[in-house]
């Protein structure tokens, strides 16, 4: 701390030092404290986006055994996850509008990937990827991308609703594969809810399948083509 407190001197502007403090005061538990240096680091230097992550991440601590209480049906527990990732959305939309080339929509999509509730918050995760730069995702957001979808198509209320979704992930999968074609990842994890959704489409009845099947059979056709 004296360390930090000799650069804050020299350079009173100097974000990073005050990020750090907030970092200490982290570790000491004293939460107030850090929430106000890590605000400070922001005001001080707006375009590091190392502290919106680190202050986001401050927001998230142990919040995967509040998810864990909330999926299983603690409504006090759903209230807390909503209002922590409703924080970290916020702080993720100050630095866009301190800086516009700061990956907002990627980033909430990163958040809805572990905390989405209900099918209109998966939704809304999906859309986020959809609207983030597709060149900035890295295999696990294909792979957790795909994974919401799939989890939408398995809460959709009709057929013609899950034969879409499929045919996205199908895409998406395309897509992913084009940039890491040996990611063993997004291969055997890609497969697995191509599968699924293949299960869950069939299923159905009506308009939906039919379509499916002539689909699968044209897929088919062109890869035998390849």
């Amino acid at each position: 701390m004296k360390y930090i407190d000799k650069a804050i001197e020299l350079d009173p502007h100097y974000g990073p030092a005050y990020m750090l403090k907030g970092d200490i005061y982290k570790w000491a538990d004293d939460t107030t404290v850090a929430v106000n240096y890590y605000k400070k680091a922001i005001e001080m230097a707006p375009n590091d986006f190392r502290t919106y992550h680190k202050y986001a991440k401050f927001i998230g601590s142990g919040l995967d055994k509040v998810t864990a209480r909330a999926f299983a049906g603690d409504t006090e527990a759903q209230e807390e996850v909503r209002r922590r990732r409703a924080e970290m959305e916020a702080v993720y939309k100050t630095a866009k509008d301190a800086n516009p080339t700061f990956p907002y929509e990627l980033e909430c999509a990163r958040l809805y990937t572990s905390l989405s509730l209900t099918t209109k918050e998966t939704k809304k995760g999906i859309q986020f990827f959809e609207a983030a730069d597709q060149d900035s995702l890295n295999a696990n957001d294909y792979a957790q991308r795909c994974n919401m979808m799939y989890q939408f198509i398995i809460d959709a209320p009709n057929g013609n609703v899950k034969l879409n979704a499929y045919n996205s992930i199908v895409n998406v999968l395309d897509s992913a594969l084009v940039k890491f074609p040996t990611d063993y990842y997004i291969l055997a994890n890609g497969l697995n809810y191509l599968n699924g959704a293949y299960t869950l489409v069939k299923r159905q009845n009506g308009e939906a399948l039919a379509e499916y099947k002539n689909k699968s059979q044209r897929r088919r056709s062109n890869m035998a083509n390849v």
